[in-house]
C-alpha cells in the first residue's frame, strides 16, 4: 500500500484513492488503451477542471490555492480562464487582481 498516489496499476489490478479520483483512474485507463488525445476529450467532455496524473499526491494546489484568504489572487485564475482570447500581459494580469481587491 502506497498512502501518496492517488490511483495506483499492480498488474491487472487498478486502484483510486477515493470517488474523486476514480474520474482520474478511468481517464489514465482511457489513456493507456485509447491514448492521450481520447482521454483528454474525455476529460474535457466531463468539464473537468483539470486532468490529474495517477501519480499525483492527494495534495491540490489549486485547492489550496482557492482556500487563500487572498481573495484577488484567488479570483485571478477564474478570470484569466474567462478571458483567455484577449491579451493577458503581466500588467493586465496585475490591473485585474488590484480591481478585485
Amino acid at each position: 500500500m502506497d498512502p501518496e498516489p492517488i490511483c495506483i496499476q499492480d498488474g491487472k489490478l487498478y486502484t483510486s484513492a477515493g470517488v474523486a479520483t476514480g474520474i482520474d483512474l478511468t481517464l489514465a485507463m482511457v489513456e493507456e488503451d485509447l491514448g492521450a488525445d481520447i482521454a483528454l476529450r474525455v476529460a474535457r467532455g466531463l468539464v473537468l477542471y483539470s486532468r490529474r496524473s495517477a501519480g499525483q499526491s492527494h495534495f491540490s494546489t489549486a485547492l489550496a490555492f482557492q482556500a487563500s484568504s487572498r481573495i484577488p489572487l484567488r479570483e485571478l485564475p477564474i478570470w484569466i480562464l474567462e478571458h483567455l482570447s484577449e491579451e493577458l500581459s503581466v500588467e493586465r494580469l496585475a490591473s485585474q487582481a488590484a480591481m478585485s481587491g
